[in-house]
């Protein structure tokens, strides 16, 4: 029927004899664009005869008579991963734990078709140079494959059902308990020793307060508590005395160097000079960062299965940039520091 359909369609537009409202309509939206007018002109008359056939189609088969009792469509059993889904789905909700799931915005029920496509997107955006975290990088690995999204999902769920188990006392135990302490109380010993803790609270309560009172008639000065606080307070007062000395040495140091380079204009020179190493090891390191991205795409389109942790890793291509970049702005931070 479609082949027929666009057979009718391509004499309507090799004989000129269109649809004129279709036709104005897809010349409209096209903005006057001849090639896409006839592409969206025969998508539009697809749709419009088809409509008209499934409508002929609809009308002929009510003019069958029906069978008197129809069969009942049988709907496609959920089967024991699907409940199990299902269930982990539930559990999530009600505990607001984190999983995988959350990381690639999925439902723990969703099929395994749905999974590959997001999967597959993130590898693209990897391969056009974005960083993924690594959270996300094990979120792939783990539910990459059915075979692992399954043992993810059945461990997951016992963890969670373990910890939410309680934990069984054996009722044995609790009689056993409650029957010794009973027969404790009624021999009479829980008693005299209740009456052994009063005397001696009655008796020793006295002498451990006068005890107590006792340091307050001399205490000597020199405490190891005091000599303590004493030595720290002195280790402080040295450690001010040296950061105020290593404030006059470096302003001295940065007079000298305002000397040594011949007054402001020198001085202004050198930081100049730091400011433009500065530029150019961070063009430097720009590059080296630009070759780890095309890096990691080759990999990634040879099918390396680790090409996402590798453009994780694409810091690693511009290590020895990154550390000329930074050891180039410390020397233009110390000449401006000097050069004040």
């Amino acid at each position: 029927m479609s082949s027929e359909i666009f057979s009718k369609i391509a004499d309507e537009i090799r004989s000129g004899n269109t649809d004129q409202g279709l036709w104005t309509q897809a010349f409209a939206e096209c903005d006057g664009d001849e090639p896409k007018t006839k592409a969206l002109y025969i998508r539009l008359r697809y749709a419009q005869l088809s409509a008209g056939a499934d409508l002929a189609a609809g009308a002929a088969a009510s003019s069958i008579p029906k069978l008197s009792s129809a069969l009942p469509i049988s709907k496609p059993q959920a089967t024991e991963l699907d409940k199990l889904r299902a269930q982990l789905k539930t559990k999530l909700k009600e505990t607001g734990k984190q999983s995988f799931y959350q990381l690639l915005e999925l439902e723990p029920d969703v099929d395994d078709t749905r999974v590959a496509a997001t999967i597959a997107k993130l590898k693209a955006r990897v391969a056009q140079g974005e960083i993924l975290s690594s959270e996300v990088g094990y979120a792939v690995d783990a539910l990459g494959t059915p075979e692992g999204r399954e043992k993810y999902d059945r461990r997951l769920l016992g963890l969670m059902t373990q910890a939410a188990a309680p934990v069984a006392v054996p009722v044995m135990m609790i009689r056993s308990a409650r029957s010794t302490s009973d027969h404790w109380w009624k021999s009479g010993l829980g008693k005299m020793s209740i009456f052994g803790a009063v005397l001696l609270l009655v008796f020793l309560g006295p002498l451990a307060m006068l005890r107590s009172r006792a340091p307050s008639q001399g205490v000597p000065v020199d405490t190891p508590s005091v000599i303590q606080y004493d030595a720290q307070a002195d280790v402080a007062r040295r450690a001010d005395g040296q950061a105020r000395e290593d404030a006059a040495a470096s302003r001295l140091a940065a007079q000298q160097f305002r000397s040594a380079t011949g007054g402001r204009s020198a001085c202004q020179e050198e930081v100049d000079r730091y400011r433009a190493a500065v530029s150019q090891a961070a063009a430097n390191y720009n590059e080296a960062q630009k070759r780890g991205f095309a890096q990691a795409a080759q990999n990634s389109q040879r099918g390396d299965g680790s090409a996402l942790f590798q453009a994780m890793a694409v810091p690693a291509y511009s290590a020895d940039e990154r550390m000329a970049l930074q050891a180039a702005e410390r020397n233009y931070a110390m000449a401006k520091e000097n050069c004040k």
